[in-house]
């Protein structure tokens, strides 16, 4: 997808076994989502990517680029995501870029730089870039800051490699989860790809309150804050779900 324009939403789809295969294609790749100014100048700001389910895509999840002297595309928001066996990595060339409440679990022999927010001359900078409440359980990439850039934040963040040992050189704030736990112990139903958390998830109550950044709820529609531990004092969940001790979709694809 090229999007241009103002405000456009891109929500609950399901992107499924988009394979990349440069040596078929001479070296050319196909994203889930891309910019290119240089190419074919438009604007595009206020891009909302939300409840999205991604799965077995070997292609990167994107591509955003911007004019270096001229930003027309800029603050894009990727929240309630949940993706699964999938390349994650999604070049950030512009500013504003806020990756919110996804869900992120990878086994796939795929390389990834995971979400990338990075620097060029010509394909512009991803100044003020956030990244809050995900979990990155995952042996490849899961974001990074390049030096150049200014404004940048990262907290409330849930890391770990699939052996359950902590990432290097994270950055994952004061509030971060890094290593120590073991995948199993944060999702329902692992086995059978359920990602909704499970009782004791470590990520349940341990999230930063987002709801002055325009939602309020989860990739099911549930509203942010569940009291997920009982003790009468709830706080935003880390992750595309919110805690909630009710039956409902076991496949985590959001269809019931």
């Amino acid at each position: 997808m090229r999007v241009g324009g103002v405000n456009q939403l891109i929500s609950d789809n399901q992107f499924l076994r988009i394979i990349s295969d440069p040596v078929a294609t001479g070296d050319n790749h196909a994203d889930i989502i891309q910019t290119f100014v240089g190419s074919r100048p438009f604007p595009g700001w206020g891009v909302v990517f939300e409840r999205n389910y991604i799965k077995d895509c070997g292609s990167q999840l994107g591509n955003l680029e911007n004019d270096a002297t001229n930003s027309i595309i800029s603050d894009w928001t990727f929240r309630n995501n949940v993706f699964i066996n999938s390349r994650i990595q999604l070049n950030i060339y512009i500013p504003g870029v806020k990756i919110y409440n996804n869900t992120v679990y990878g086994v796939n022999n795929q390389t990834s730089n995971g979400f990338r927010f990075a620097y060029s001359t010509n394909k512009g900078a991803g100044n003020d870039g956030q990244v809050f409440n995900n979990i990155f359980v995952t042996n490849q990439g899961f974001y990074s800051f390049s030096s150049y850039l200014t404004g940048t934040a990262a907290d409330y963040n849930l890391l770990v490699n699939l052996d359950g040992s902590a990432k290097a050189a994270p950055n994952e704030g004061p509030h971060g989860i890094n290593g120590g736990i073991q995948p199993e112990s944060i999702f329902l139903d692992l086995a059978n790809g359920d990602f909704r958390l499970k009782p004791g998830s470590r990520a349940i109550d341990a999230g930063a309150d987002l709801s002055l950044m325009g939602f309020n709820t989860d990739k099911l529609g549930v509203f942010r804050p569940q009291d997920g531990d009982s003790d009468g004092s709830a706080a935003w969940d880390i992750g595309a779900y919110e805690y909630v001790s009710t039956e409902g979709d076991l496949s985590g694809d959001g269809v019931v």
